[in-house]
């Protein structure tokens, strides 16, 4: 089938009659449309925004936004330097309930089983992924994961959200043994080499060295680095050791992709 140029498969109910050179009639289910620019590839519709640019300012050691003030985050004040007044991305999944802000709900939507609603600030509007109880017209209350927010000014990014997964590059090797008379194997990993291994921020298990200690307010992490992998990992507001020592707990949280062909091995 073609239209402009462009060719376009569809599927047909089995037992169809279609023949090459038959001009036929097709309806598209409007559910399952995406669009995407014809440059960039990036997608135009999401269904549940990434999120929303909210300007926001430095008053002090506070931080303003939505009116109110909250005391600006240890992270957010050391990019900023002297700079007052910056962009805040803050994605649905970033607000959680609390009282440092307050917003009136003027929508709420039922998406993936999921429900955003639409919170007004000035012309614009804040999404956020709210409980089934919210309603259209009550105000919300909601504080903000601050390690989930980014940070830019001029369109420059000074500050990403922190990923729930951290990379680092290895190898795996195998060990064969025998437990109750059946044969077992055992995998091991090892730095570095051609594996990327996605482990969970707060599972990350190995021999670092401390860079920095990286504080958001609601959650701190310590910037590590062993053999050439530099990861966050999270750690108490009282941390101060130089070097640390984690272990992963649960392997099945721990994902492996081939560095050769970006395939996820397991």
């Amino acid at each position: 089938l073609k239209e402009e140029g462009s060719d376009v498969i569809i599927k047909v109910v089995e037992g169809t009659r279609v023949d090459v050179g038959d001009v036929i009639s097709v309806s598209p289910k409007l559910d399952k449309l995406h669009f995407f620019d014809a440059e960039t590839e990036v997608t135009l519709m999401q269904k549940i925004p990434a999120y929303t640019s909210v300007e926001a300012e430095v008053s002090g050691k506070n931080l303003v936004l939505f009116g109110n003030k909250v005391k600006l985050p240890d992270a957010f004040a050391k990019v900023l330097g002297k700079n007052k007044k910056f962009t805040l991305g803050i994605s649905p999944s970033s607000i959680v309930k609390g009282e440092d802000f307050k917003l009136k709900v003027a929508k709420v939507e039922k998406i993936d089983n999921q429900n955003l609603a639409y919170l007004e600030y000035g012309d614009s509007y804040l999404f956020a992924l709210v409980d089934k109880g919210v309603k259209v017209g009550t105000e919300y209350s909601f504080s903000l994961l601050n390690e989930k927010l980014t940070l830019s000014i001029d369109e420059e990014t000074l500050l990403s959200a922190i990923d729930d997964k951290v990379e680092i590059l290895g190898t795996f090797s195998k060990q064969e043994t025998k437990e109750n008379k059946e044969r077992v194997y055992h995998f091991f990993y090892n730095l570095p080499s051609n594996y990327k291994l996605e482990i969970p921020v707060d599972e990350a298990g190995i021999e670092a060295k401390v860079l920095d200690i990286v504080k958001y307010g609601n959650v701190t992490f310590a910037k590590v680095e062993s053999e050439g992998n530099e990861f966050l990992i999270t750690v108490g507001a009282k941390f101060k050791k130089e070097t640390v020592k984690i272990k992963v707990e649960d392997a099945s949280v721990v994902e492996v992709y081939s560095t050769k062909i970006d395939m996820k091995v397991c």
